[in-house]
Order: structure tokens, then sequence, then C-alpha cells
């Protein structure tokens, strides 16, 4: 009680002695130096060609790359995609071009379940809408990893695996919470 009036005497003590004039910017007033612009960050390389592995099934055509008017049958969903691929390992100079791919836990999980039954079926993969190799399943070799030859570049296997090294990590989904029950929306309303 006894301290607002010493508060109002002393905030009218310091208001006292301000100067009550505008503040009056001039023309010349120094203008802020500029910040130093930091480099840009390359963003990750755009999905530009597309990796899909697919079963021989009569389902769809896929044309085959360089062949004009030649198509494979395939499924109408690929079983394996570049989402379900980790790493790519591109070939190196010199080599039969290749890709080694490296499995997602998700990717393993559904090269394993594609492999039950499924030994001796032909696999299409397909690069950029277009096939470029048949093989046969064949059990894996190593348990997250599959070495891919086929009609491609380097280029084209060195694009491929900027694409899906670089990619950006994906966003975690947000939980969902459960909404409250009748009698808590009673009390909340």
């Amino acid at each position: 009680m006894f301290v607002l009036p010493y508060l109002l005497i002393l905030s009218m003590l310091i208001s006292a002695g301000e100067d009550t004039e505008e503040w009056v910017i001039p023309e010349t007033a120094p203008q802020p130096s500029p910040t130093a612009i930091s480099p840009p960050v390359p963003s990750p390389s755009p999905r530009t060609i597309p990796l899909e592995l697919y079963f021989r099934r009569a389902a769809k055509t896929i044309p085959i790359h360089g062949r004009e008017e030649e198509f494979e049958v395939a499924e109408e969903v690929p079983w394996l995609t570049d989402d379900d691929i980790l790493f790519v390992e591109p070939p190196a100079e010199g080599e039969t071009p290749s890709l080694l791919l490296y499995f997602t836990p998700e990717g393993n999980q559904k090269y394993r379940e594609a492999m039950m039954g499924n030994v001796g079926r032909t696999i299409i993969f397909s690069l950029d809408g277009t096939s470029r190799y048949t093989t046969k399943m064949v059990p894996a070799e190593r348990k997250n990893q599959f070495r891919l030859y086929g009609d491609f570049t380097f280029e084209e296997a060195g694009r491929m695996a900027e694409q899906i090294n670089n990619r950006p990590a994906p966003t975690p989904t947000p939980e969902a919470t459960p909404s409250p029950a009748k009698r808590q929306q009673s009390i909340i309303n």
C-alpha cells in the first residue's frame, strides 16, 4: 500500500528530467550495413529418374528402352520402388554399369517377402518409366543389398545414385490425439 505512492513519485521524477521533443531522423542518417549473405544450400536433387521393380504378369506394359514398339508385360504396381532404397553405390569407372542397392528395413522386408514363392520368376527393372533389364529372382547374397545391372549409362547411374542418396529425410507424422470422452466433452462445454 505504501509502495504505490513511492513508485508514482519516482516515475514523475524520472520523467521530469526527460526532454519532450520529438525525435527527428536526419536524412543523412547512417544506413545499416548489409549483412553477409550465406551461400545458398543446394536443395536435394528432384526425383527425375524413378526406379521400380516389377514381376512379369499381364497387367500393364512397360516400353523397352531403346527399342521402338517393344514392351515388357508387368504387374500393375511395382513391388519395390526407390522409396525402399536407403543408399545406392554407383559403379566405379571401368566397371560394367551396375548399381548396388542398399535397402531400408521396409525395403529389405519387401524383398524377403517377394522372394518367398517367387524364386525363378522374372523381375523387370524399370528406370525412368522404361524397362532396362530383366533377370530372375534369386535369393539375396547379402541381407540388405541387391546388385542391378542393366541398359543404363554411367551418367544415369550417377544421377540416380545422387537422387536417392541426397533426398531429404521424411518428416515424421505427428501422432493423433484422441478426442475426449462424451462425459469430458460435456464438462468442457
